[in-house]
């Protein structure tokens, strides 16, 4: 779908909000700008990656950090919280397809800690200057109610700061998005070196789960430009997941688990805990890294799954770190 245009009453809203900002007791005073993506009409079941989407240009004139991405899938005649069982993901993205910033269920929060920030301004002015613009994306999706006819909105909050923002404080910390996700092959593609697994659509991120137990890892070297520090870190997730972990082989040590907490009442996830440590964790160039996912499908169907690590990293050296390209096996 090609991008288009914010309505002239969005953006003024929009910039209203942001100029207005939030100030918080003894720290920076973060702007906040909000944009609402739709209408998306939810009027059957949806799957993960099916369902209702829709994408607008994002104007980062005033923007040189983010702190901050929220997200909410609502009601269009209420404007009333629909649920996360409503929210497939969102995303921040550059044109060339790197995603910065991704919301999904469990995950609707990123807020770095006091003191980071993704230089938005700087990774733009790397790119060549036809490339340098920036979408907000946003999906819904529907798995448990068959006879539902709504009309659903997807409302963005990001939460940024402006070069005045910063003058006579201590400068900001950079982070930056390094993701690491789980693939699998697909059937018929394994030549020989064991089964492959069916594939959701043709997403190499994205399998079936058999009821039972699956656990997936993938290994990685080579992950940052330099020894680093992990400040935040999120992972996406679907229903019927258990955890997801990251391991240090060279070391042999848990670096990070998150466990999922689920709905008592239905198969939902409610909260996937983030990492957020302004202290931080090590990643280190010539190290190896592995990272693990389970699934439980207690239920009598196949379900799809995914699972993807998202940590945000300052990089030794004050390095500046470029994309000019998507990660390779990277996913929604």
């Amino acid at each position: 779908m090609a991008p288009r245009s914010v309505p002239v009453w969005l953006a003024l809203a929009a910039m209203t909000m942001g100029l207005a900002g939030c100030a918080r007791p003894g720290t920076l005073s973060v702007r906040t700008r909000v944009i609402d993506l739709g209408p998306m009409r939810i009027d059957r079941i949806y799957r993960s990656m099916q369902g209702p989407h829709d994408r607008v240009r994002f104007d980062w004139s005033d923007v040189e950090w983010l702190t901050g991405f929220r997200t909410e899938v609502l009601d269009v005649a209420t404007s009333q919280p629909l649920g996360e069982e409503f929210f497939c993901h969102s995303q921040l993205q550059l044109d060339n397809g790197t995603r910065l910033l991704v919301n999904a269920t469990g995950i609707a929060d990123i807020s770095f800690p006091e003191g980071f920030a993704l230089p938005l301004r700087q990774i733009l002015s790397s790119l060549p200057e036809e490339q340098r613009a920036v979408s907000l994306f946003g999906m819904v999706l529907n798995n448990h109610e068959e006879g539902i006819d709504r009309l659903a909105k997807v409302r963005i909050h990001l939460d940024y700061l402006s070069a005045s923002d910063l003058r006579g404080r201590d400068p900001l910390r950079n982070l930056y998005k390094l993701e690491l996700p789980i693939t699998v092959e697909a059937e018929g593609d394994h030549h020989g070196h064991g089964a492959g697994t069916p594939l959701v659509g043709e997403y190499p991120s994205h399998w079936v789960v058999a009821p039972g137990r699956d656990v997936r890892r993938r290994r990685f070297q080579g992950v940052v430009p330099a020894d680093s520090t992990v400040h935040f870190g999120v992972v996406h997730l679907h229903n019927y997941a258990v955890y997801m972990r990251l391991i240090d082989l060279t070391e042999e040590r848990v670096l990070w688990q998150t466990d999922v907490t689920n709905s008592p009442d239905r198969v939902q996830i409610r909260r996937i805990p983030p990492y957020r440590s302004a202290e931080g964790f090590p990643l280190f160039r010539d190290h190896e890294y592995e990272v693990e996912a389970l699934y439980d499908n207690t239920g009598t169907r196949p379900v799809d799954a995914m699972a993807s690590m998202y940590l945000f990293y300052n990089p030794g050296g004050n390095l500046e770190i470029t994309y000019p390209e998507p990660p390779p096996g990277a996913g929604s």
